[in-house]
C-alpha cells in the first residue's frame, strides 16, 4: 500500500465518523478522479479549480478535486452538494474556487477542529 492509499484509507476513516458513507464515497470518487487525471506534483505545486462546500451542521467545510477546469467543477458540485443533502447536512453552501486547499476536509464539530489533511 503506497503512503498515498494509507492516507486516503485513515480520511475515509474519518468521513465515515463525520458525515457518512455517502461523503467518504464521493470523497473517493474525487481522489480517484484527481490521481487518474493529474500528476501528483502538478496537483500538489500549482492551484487549481476545486470545489468547496461548507455546512453549519456538521460545521465542515470539504474540498473537492482538483478539476482541470471551472466547467468540469461546476458540473460536479451538485452531485456532492446532493450526497451532503442526503446525509442530513444543513446549510449547504458551494462555489467553485481556483485555490489550493491544505486540508481535504476541516470539521469543528466536536468541539475541537479536526482536519483530514490531503491525500498525496
Amino acid at each position: 500500500m503506497s503512503i498515498s492509499e494509507a492516507m486516503l484509507n485513515t480520511g475515509l476513516i474519518a468521513l465515515l465518523a463525520v458525515g457518512g458513507f455517502t461523503l467518504a464515497k464521493a470523497a473517493l470518487k474525487a481522489w480517484r478522479n484527481s490521481h487518474a487525471q493529474t500528476p501528483i506534483d502538478r496537483r500538489l505545486s500549482v492551484w487549481a479549480w476545486w470545489v468547496e462546500v461548507a455546512t453549519t451542521m456538521p460545521r465542515c467545510t470539504y474540498y473537492f478535486g482538483p478539476f482541470d477546469s471551472q466547467t468540469e467543477a461546476q458540473t460536479a458540485q451538485s452531485d456532492y452538494v446532493q450526497d451532503l443533502e442526503q446525509e442530513g447536512a444543513q446549510d449547504i453552501k458551494a462555489q467553485v474556487k481556483w485555490c489550493k486547499p491544505q486540508k481535504l476536509t476541516v470539521c469543528a464539530t466536536l468541539g475541537a477542529e479536526a482536519a483530514m489533511p490531503m491525500a498525496t
